[in-house]
Parts: structure tokens; C-alpha cells; sequence
């Protein structure tokens, strides 16, 4: 019964992605957040920007989601932009999948604030157009759009505002 819930929802974000009409829909699991997260990478040409604490390996550590944050970096006009709210520990960033595998990509660029931000939510944007936002960084609801120009332009500013005083972290460095 899951799978057949989980391949609806699959068809669902996938009509909702090549439709694109700004819509949004609900994103109550981890299952849910990889497959709208897969389509995010997918379906961007340019930029994803994730403003996120730790990368939760449940959904950014995927294979499905592994996959298809490489075929996006493997196009040197598209950047991937990760901003970790609290900071990052070196030695957990080194071993987290997505960076591991993505660390010699000079268009993944990583960022830490000089003090822990409190943004409230969390969020992936794409394009400035589509995202997943999470509300309450402790629950698992979340709501996801494609197609929102928006509320996608919104946090893609209010990412590029905690971005300006964060330093950069070398992703090369972080996966010696």
C-alpha cells in the first residue's frame, strides 16, 4: 500500500513539475521530501539554493536524490548553493554523502554563518520558481510548488540576505 501511495505522489510532483502551475501541494515525509527534492534538481536549469542545518541524510543522502544532484552539477552553468543555518561541524560535512560525492564540483558552493541564524524554516528553491518549505524545522510537513515565481523569489532573496555576511566553506577541503 505505501509503495502504490508513494508512485501517486511520485505522479502527482512529476504532473505538478511540467505543469508548472505555481500550485502548492503537501509534503508530509521524508519519502515525500526526496521525491520533491529529485524533481527540484531535475527540473532546474540554473540554480538550487538550500538553506537547511545538516543536510538530513534521510532525504539529501538518497540515491535517488545522489543521482540527481549529480546529473544537475554535471552542467558547469548550474549552481548548487548549500546554507547550513547553525554552522557545520568539518568532520560531519566531510562524511555526508552529497557533499562526499560532489565535493571536487566548483559549482557546489557551501556557506556557514559567522553566528547560528534562527530563520524559522528551512527551504530548497530552484530557479526562482519552485521549492520545498518546511515551516517547523522539528516536524516533517512541508509544502512544495512549481511554478510559484512568487513565494520561490522570496526565499531565493532571503537566502542571498543570510548568504552576504556567511563565510565560504571549500568543499574540496571538506571531503580531504
Amino acid at each position: 500500500m505505501k509503495e502504490k501511495s508513494l508512485a501517486w505522489y511520485r505522479q502527482l510532483v512529476t504532473h505538478r513539475a511540467m505543469e508548472r502551475t505555481g500550485d502548492p501541494f503537501p509534503n508530509s515525509s521524508h519519502e515525500h521530501a526526496r521525491i520533491v527534492i529529485e524533481a527540484l534538481f531535475s527540473n532546474a536549469n540554473r540554480s538550487v539554493k538550500i538553506l537547511t542545518t545538516g543536510l538530513n541524510r534521510k532525504i539529501y543522502g538518497a540515491p535517488e536524490v545522489l543521482a540527481a544532484t549529480k546529473r544537475f552539477l554535471s552542467d558547469e552553468k548550474h549552481t548548487l548553493e548549500i546554507l547550513f543555518d547553525q554552522g557545520v561541524d568539518d568532520k560531519i560535512l566531510m562524511d555526508h554523502p552529497l557533499v562526499r560525492a560532489n565535493a571536487n564540483k566548483p559549482n557546489l558552493r557551501l556557506y556557514s554563518p559567522p553566528v547560528p541564524l534562527d530563520p524559522r524554516i528551512h527551504f530548497t528553491v530552484a530557479d526562482s520558481d519552485s521549492y520545498r518549505v518546511k515551516g517547523d524545522p522539528d516536524r516533517h510537513s512541508a509544502i512544495a510548488a512549481f511554478g510559484d515565481e512568487t513565494l520561490a523569489t522570496k526565499l531565493e532573496e532571503a537566502f542571498d540576505w543570510f548568504k552576504a555576511n556567511a563565510q565560504v566553506i571549500e568543499p574540496a577541503m571538506a571531503s580531504a
